[in-house]
C-alpha cells in the first residue's frame, strides 16, 4: 500500500520532467533546423486584440524577408513536420496568431515591398498594413477604393485572411472586388498565384491562414486626379520593429474596460428580425456587455462569391454591435456569452464574423460553414496543406 502511494506521487513528476525535456528538445530541433534564418527565441507569452488569449510560453518566431527564404523555411517545416503559425499584426479576437506548444510563429513584418508594374494597380507584400499603402498610394493621386475602418491595424495579408469587409463596400463592395490575384506559399513550399477566374480565389477571403501563407496581392487603385501611372516604382513600407512586437504585444492587466464587438452576416430581408433577435441576447448579458453603437453595412453582389463570409451569391448585410468589456474581470461570464452567442447564430441559420471574433472549438466549424462549404474548404486544405502545417486544430483536425 506504502508503495503504491509512493508511486502515485512520483509518477506525476516524471511525467512533467518527461513533458518539459521533451519541449526543450523539440525547441532545440526548430533552432537547428531554421539556423540560418532570423529566428528570435520568446521566453514569455504574446496576446491578440482581444486581450484575452495568450500562446504557448516559450516559442520560437522567425522573420523571412523575401519569397524565396520563405518558401525555404516553409519546405524545412514540410520535410520535419513541423507546424506553423502566421501572424501579421495580431488583429482579431480569436487567438488564431497565437502559437501553440511546439509551433514556430512566421512573422510577415519584412515583407513589405510594392512594385507599380501593370497600370491600375499596385503589386504589394502581405505583411504592409493596409492604410500605410493607400497612404503611399495619396503620394501618386491614387485610392484604394475598400480600406477598413477602425485604425491602420490589418496588414494586407491578414486583411484577405479575414475576409476585407468594410463601410465603404455599400458602393464599392468587398475588398475582394479589387484584388486581382493573390500569391500563396502552400504548405509544400511551393509558390503559385490564384487570379479571380479560380475558383479557389474566393476561398481565400476568410480563409484564416488556413490554406497557405498569403505573400502579396495585386490590388486595382484608382485616380483621385489626371495623372500618370509610376511604372517602374519600387520601394518598401515602414513595418515593425522586433523590438516593437515585444513590446507591445505582451498581455496587458486592464483597469478600464476596452471595445469589444459581435458581428452577425444576414440576407437583407432578416435585417430588422435579426436586430430584435440578438438586442433581446445581449439584454441578458447587460452586466457583462453593454451595446454602445450599432452599425449596419452592406455588401453587394459584384460577380465574386464569398462562402466563408456568406454562403449564398447574393447580397447581404452585416451588423456589428459595439460595446465594452472588461476582460481580464470578466473573462469566464465572456466565455459562457460567447458560446451562447454562437448558439444563438447556428440556431437561427445566421452567420457571424467569425474570422476576427471570439475562438471556437473545431468541432462548431462544419456545422456552421454547412456540408457543402466545409468539404469544399477541406478539400483545398489537403490539396494545398496535405501535413496540416498551417495553424492545426483550428478549424480542421488533424486527424480528420
Amino acid at each position: 500500500m506504502k508503495t503504491f502511494r509512493k508511486l502515485t506521487r512520483i509518477i506525476p513528476i516524471i511525467f512533467l520532467i518527461l513533458h518539459i525535456c521533451c519541449h526543450k528538445k523539440n525547441n532545440t530541433q526548430i533552432k537547428h533546423y531554421f539556423r540560418k534564418h532570423l529566428i528570435v527565441y520568446r521566453k514569455y507569452t504574446i496576446s491578440d486584440y482581444s486581450q484575452m488569449h495568450e500562446s504557448a510560453k516559450g516559442f520560437y518566431e522567425i522573420y523571412p524577408k523575401s519569397i524565396p527564404e520563405l518558401r525555404k523555411i516553409v519546405r524545412i517545416a514540410f520535410k520535419n513536420s513541423i507546424p506553423l503559425r502566421i501572424r501579421g499584426n495580431g488583429h482579431s479576437l480569436n487567438a488564431s496568431s497565437l502559437p501553440k506548444k511546439q509551433e514556430l510563429l512566421i512573422r510577415t513584418n519584412f515583407l513589405n515591398w510594392y512594385r507599380f508594374e501593370k497600370e491600375g494597380t499596385i503589386t504589394v507584400a502581405s505583411g504592409n498594413i493596409l492604410w500605410k499603402v493607400n497612404d503611399l498610394l495619396k503620394q501618386f493621386k491614387y485610392d484604394l477604393p475598400v480600406i477598413n475602418q477602425g485604425y491602420a491595424g490589418p496588414t494586407v495579408g491578414g486583411y484577405i485572411s479575414a475576409g476585407g469587409i468594410s463601410s465603404q463596400s455599400k458602393k464599392k463592395g468587398g475588398f475582394w472586388n479589387h484584388v486581382e490575384e493573390v500569391t500563396i506559399i502552400t504548405g509544400t513550399g511551393k509558390l503559385q498565384t490564384i487570379t479571380k477566374k479560380e475558383p479557389l480565389f474566393s476561398y481565400l477571403f476568410g480563409s484564416m491562414g488556413e490554406l497557405g501563407i498569403i505573400v502579396e496581392a495585386k490590388l486595382r487603385i484608382y485616380p483621385t486626379a489626371d495623372v500618370q501611372y509610376p511604372q517602374g516604382k519600387t520601394g518598401t513600407l515602414p513595418t515593425k520593429t522586433i523590438a516593437q512586437n515585444h513590446r507591445l504585444e505582451k498581455l496587458k492587466v486592464r483597469d478600464k474596460p476596452q471595445y469589444y464587438w459581435f458581428g452577425l452576416f444576414i440576407s437583407a430581408d432578416k435585417k430588422e428580425e435579426a436586430i430584435q433577435e440578438a438586442e433581446m441576447f445581449f439584454h441578458k448579458y447587460k452586466k457583462i456587455f453593454q451595446i454602445d453603437d450599432m452599425i449596419v453595412y452592406s455588401f453587394p453582389y459584384k460577380g465574386i462569391p464569398i462562402p466563408l463570409l456568406f454562403p449564398e451569391n447574393k447580397s447581404f448585410n452585416g451588423i456589428e454591435f459595439r460595446g465594452f468589456v472588461h476582460p481580464q474581470k470578466n473573462k469566464l461570464q465572456l466565455k459562457k456569452m460567447e458560446k451562447e452567442y454562437m448558439n444563438f447564430v447556428l440556431a437561427k441559420g445566421y452567420r457571424r464574423y467569425i474570422q476576427v471574433e471570439f475562438s471556437q472549438e473545431h468541432r462548431v466549424w462544419k456545422r456552421y460553414f454547412g456540408n457543402e462549404i466545409y468539404s469544399q474548404l477541406y478539400h483545398y486544405k489537403k490539396l494545398l496543406d496535405p501535413k496540416f502545417l498551417f495553424h492545426r486544430e483550428d478549424i480542421f483536425s488533424f486527424k480528420e
